[in-house]
């Protein structure tokens, strides 16, 4: 082998090293921008899921959503923020939980539709006599869980402010993507 062969393999393989790495820094980059907009993505779904969980409290708070329903609803809303890591920080949740198992045994939709007169009665007796037994401990699970958003909004204002530099990519067309 000549030297020149070499100096001309020894380039080649600099040449090659360097394109790689330029290839490998091009998709740091791009896992760190997919992770950032995950980040942003997560972000609003929690903003989303706290603006709708502080709307069904207050309509509870002022007696415009009826009590089993509030409940319902509420358990699924903090059961979907943060895949329910906060069940165990309120005591008093906990009746939201046994609102949503007592109310699993009720005909809903279009099962409710099938029922008889006597059966939905039956139901909606044993869904009042509930209400009515466990109303003091929703309204004060309640009230924590209104505490809880303040909380929570004062945290998301923080992250908020950390993330706001952040712009989403603007969505991508067919014509874009190729």
């Amino acid at each position: 082998m000549t030297a020149w062969l070499a100096y001309l393999l020894l380039a080649l393989a600099l040449l090659i090293i360097c394109a790689l790495s330029a290839y490998a820094l091009h998709l740091w980059r791009k896992v760190a921008r997919v992770e950032k907009f995950r980040a942003y993505e997560a972000q609003q779904a929690r903003i989303h899921i706290l603006e709708n969980l502080e709307v069904v409290a207050r309509a509870l708070k002022e007696g415009q959503i009826n009590l089993t329903e509030a409940c319902l609803r509420i358990y699924v809303l903090l059961d979907l923020y943060e895949e329910g890591a906060h069940w165990s920080q309120q005591a008093s949740w906990q009746v939201f939980q046994r609102v949503h198992q007592a109310a699993q045994a009720w005909a809903t939709h279009q099962a409710r539709e099938a029922l008889d007169s006597k059966e939905k009665y039956q139901q909606d007796k044993a869904r009042r006599a509930l209400e009515e037994q466990l109303e003091e401990e929703i309204l004060q699970a309640n009230h924590d869980v209104l505490q809880f958003i303040h909380t929570q909004r004062q945290q998301h204002q923080i992250v908020k402010s950390q993330v706001q530099s952040f712009t989403p990519p603007k969505q991508a067309t067919p014509s874009t993507q190729q």
